[in-house]
């Protein structure tokens, strides 16, 4: 008799519980989408929200950026409009009015001009000029010349700054021989001369009859 092999034995696979296995298969599509839900709220979370707050912050940026630049934009049209309402207004001034505006401020200093001037402003009005004195780009107050002085003073209104592109220069003056009546008659010389001078201290001995003027004239920067 042939002896009979023994038979080998195979393990067995260890599967799924059955209701496990009809779970998955019942709702595996339920969960591939809730998988896929979560990988975007992962990537949502970490990597398009932190862009999304850079991008709102840089619309802000941009959009105060560019109303602070249309106010500008509507400050400069602004002035455009004056200066051309100015400018219309000058062209339809005659030859001579116009002479008189660019007389004004000078295009230079003009020394000898201004010296000029100031001396036939003097002379006309009955008085001495003694003497004259340029300070160049200098602003004298009025509080430190009246410091030097015991005379009688007159308040006077001064501009206390030139426009861009306006050089000043300060003229001081001494005068002799003035009466009262002879002094507002100078002023007013000085106020309708047709170069500008703006008076900045004056300084009128009664006694003495004697006048110690600083006066500013302005000229175009080059």
């Amino acid at each position: 008799m042939e002896e009979s092999l023994p038979k080998k034995l195979t393990p067995k696979k260890k599967g799924l519980p059955p209701e496990l296995t009809n779970f998955v298969k019942n709702y595996s599509v339920y969960l591939i989408i809730g998988q896929v839900v979560v990988v975007l709220l992962i990537g949502y979370w970490f990597l398009l929200r932190p862009q999304i707050k850079i991008m709102r912050s840089q619309t802000i940026s941009f959009t105060q950026e560019s109303d602070t630049k249309e106010n500008e934009l509507l400050k400069l049209k602004e002035k455009i409009t004056e200066l051309d309402a100015m400018l219309s207004a000058y062209n339809d001034l005659s030859s001579i009015e116009q002479e008189k505006i660019n007389a004004t401020i000078a295009d230079d200093l003009e020394l000898e001009d201004i010296f000029a001037q100031l001396n036939t402003l003097v002379r006309v009005n009955g008085l001495i000029l003694e003497a004259i004195d340029l300070k160049e780009g200098k602003s004298t107050s009025a509080s430190s010349r009246s410091q030097r002085s015991t005379s009688s003073r007159a308040p006077v209104e001064t501009i206390k700054t030139a426009p861009a592109g306006v050089e000043e220069a300060d003229i001081e003056l001494a005068v002799i021989g003035v009466t009262y009546p002879a002094l507002k008659s100078l002023l007013a010389s000085l106020e309708n001369n047709s170069r500008f001078f703006d008076v900045q201290s004056m300084n009128y001995n009664i006694k003495d009859q004697s006048l110690s003027l600083i006066v500013k004239t302005y000229y175009l920067s080059k």
